[in-house]
C-alpha cells in the first residue's frame, strides 16, 4: 500500500512538471493544453455515443448467450461505455 502511495506521488509530480513546461511555453504552451483536453472531451463524446448505439456487440459472442444473458451483457456493456466515456469528458474538461 506505501509503495503505491509513493507511486502516485511521484506521477503527480511529473505529472505537474510536464504541465508546467508546457504552460510555460508562450502561447503555444495554452494552446497544446486546450488541444489535447478537446481532444480527450470528444474521446469523452465518442464513447458515450457508443455506449448508447452498443457498438461494443461485435466484441464478444452473442450467438454463444443466451437471450436472457445477451441483453445484460448489452446492457452492462452500453452502460460501462457511457460511463467511461463520461469520465473522459470530465477529465478532458
Amino acid at each position: 500500500m506505501v509503495y503505491i502511495r509513493r507511486l502516485i506521488i511521484l506521477l503527480q509530480r511529473i505529472t505537474n512538471q510536464a504541465d508546467h513546461l508546457v504552460m510555460a511555453m508562450p502561447f503555444l504552451g495554452r494552446i497544446a493544453i486546450g488541444l489535447v483536453g478537446l481532444i480527450v472531451v470528444a474521446v469523452g463524446l465518442y464513447q458515450i455515443y457508443q455506449g448508447f448505439r452498443a457498438g461494443f456487440e461485435r466484441q464478444f459472442q452473442t450467438y454463444a448467450l443466451t437471450p436472457k444473458e445477451a441483453k445484460l451483457a448489452t446492457d452492462v456493456g452500453r452502460f460501462g461505455t457511457a460511463a467511461r466515456g463520461v469520465v473522459f469528458a470530465l477529465v478532458g474538461v
